[in-house]
């Protein structure tokens, strides 16, 4: 178990640092009685989540503020971004696009519709937040009560 706020702040930059799929990233952290806050900004929405599920694994951390921005390389045309959400789901999960609405404005997904499981509006998110060009996902997808 480690002592100070500061040995904590340090274990957490290293742990950050060390992670591949985090690279262009610039992230501030302050530690205070349990709380991390994350600001600074990272390439891709998904490196948003990851660093922040990372540093949920430490045993110090009860609650991460995640203020991180996601600042992407290149733009990506919104209409770019909702065809390879959709060919992802068809892909690699075979769900019936038809249940759902993906809409993409300037970067941020807003999803919508009924999913047959909790698992399909899992995958439908996951296909989202690991798209390229995303800033933010906005999950408004509901799940058939059967």
């Amino acid at each position: 178990m480690l002592c100070t706020e500061k040995e904590v702040k340090i274990v957490i930059v290293n742990f950050i640092s060390n992670n591949p799929g985090i690279e262009g990233s610039k992230i501030y952290v302050s530690f205070d009685t349990g709380t991390v806050t994350l600001k600074g900004f990272v390439r891709k929405y998904r490196q948003r989540n990851k660093i922040e599920n990372l540093v949920l694994e430490l045993p110090e951390v009860l609650d991460v503020k995640n203020e991180l921005i996601v600042i992407p390389s290149e733009k990506i045309d919104d209409e770019i971004i909702a065809q390879k959400i959709i060919d992802e789901l068809r892909e690699h999960y075979h769900l019936e696009i038809s249940n759902f609405l993906i809409e993409v404005s300037n970067g941020v997904i807003t999803l919508a519709g009924t999913a047959p499981d909790l698992a399909s509006k899992v995958y439908v998110y996951v296909a989202a937040a690991q798209a390229s060009g995303v800033l933010n996902v906005v999950n408004n997808i509901n799940v058939s009560s059967r």
